[in-house]
């Protein structure tokens, strides 16, 4: 999912063509027929990371979980909380991944 975020915010965009044509390369073996099926279903488009947009899609993505993991760190204080305020501040966390 983080990489597909990459890939909007990046506004990457591969045309169908350009996809099917790298699949034939790469796996010369799987029929054209099978490469634009699993291509209409979305499948194992992520799995190929030698595909520039993809290395920068996931680039992207772990520069933005890295800030999000350091912006949560203010979210638990080194102060003592009672158990109402630490359950309210993981379960906040939670929703964006954060651990406590």
């Amino acid at each position: 999912m983080r990489t597909n975020l990459g890939h909007i915010v990046l506004g990457h965009e591969v045309p169908p063509e350009e996809r099917i044509q790298y699949f034939e390369r790469t796996a010369p073996s799987i029929p054209t027929a099978v490469i634009k099926r699993l291509l209409d279903q979305q499948a194992c488009l992520r799995s190929n990371f030698d595909l520039p947009l993809e290395r920068q899609a996931e680039w992207f993505a772990t520069l933005l979980m890295e800030a999000a993991a350091a912006l949560s760190q203010p979210l638990f204080p080194a102060r003592n909380l009672n158990p109402r305020q630490r359950l309210m501040l993981e379960r906040a966390a939670a929703i964006f991944g954060w651990t406590s």
